[in-house]
């Protein structure tokens, strides 16, 4: 039978990555989560949307699909998040984000048109070779490979963007919150 393809709203500017928690206290267990927001004055439709997840340094490809229904509303925020994680609107399972542990992780947030709208790296980068691992950083919104990540957030921490600024530069854009405000505007 006849499926009809996902209606594609390609990105015209404007929906950043505000806010995540890679690391929530105690054990992780799928509680972690991003938070979306959309400055702009119209909701914008995330059907064919996709998050992508760098771990250890390594880009994982488009592994969060979102789905139909899935909308950020005009000036408002939208949380994704794990099974477990209580502040998630959309729950995605099996979802987790790297601690950045041993090398920078980060998540990117690619449009219905395959075109990459915001990345997050955070922790500390290794853009070389170690040992036998490469390691190839998932590059910022311009195509170039960050000098450096935004400061790696402890347990319970989050890392949130400034003002909404984005300069396309996870280190300049992010600073540690003193307190996560999923779905609300970050106190930085």
């Amino acid at each position: 039978p006849f499926v009809e393809p996902p209606e594609c709203t390609p990105s015209t500017g404007g929906l950043v990555i505000n806010e995540l928690l890679p690391d929530p206290d105690g054990t992780d267990d799928n509680r972690e989560w991003v938070e979306l927001y959309n400055p702009t004055g119209a909701a914008i439709d995330l059907e064919g949307w996709g998050l992508e997840k760098v771990t250890s340094g390594e880009p994982t490809g488009l592994d969060v699909p979102l789905a139909a229904g899935v909308t950020v509303p005009a000036g408002g925020y939208l949380v994704l998040g794990g099974d477990n994680a209580t502040e998630a609107e959309v729950v995605i399972p099996g979802f987790d984000l790297g601690n950045a542990s041993t090398n920078a992780d980060g998540v990117a947030l690619w449009d219905c048109d395959g075109t990459r709208v915001d990345t997050v790296v955070y922790g500390a980068l290794n853009n070389g070779t170690d040992g036998e691992e490469t390691y190839q950083l998932i590059p910022e919104d311009d195509g170039a490979i960050p000098d450096e990540g935004a400061e790696k957030p402890g347990s319970g921490q989050t890392i949130g963007r400034i003002d909404g600024l984005d300069t396309d530069d996870s280190a300049a854009d992010f600073v540690l919150t003193p307190a996560p405000t999923p779905g609300a505007e970050n106190p930085v």
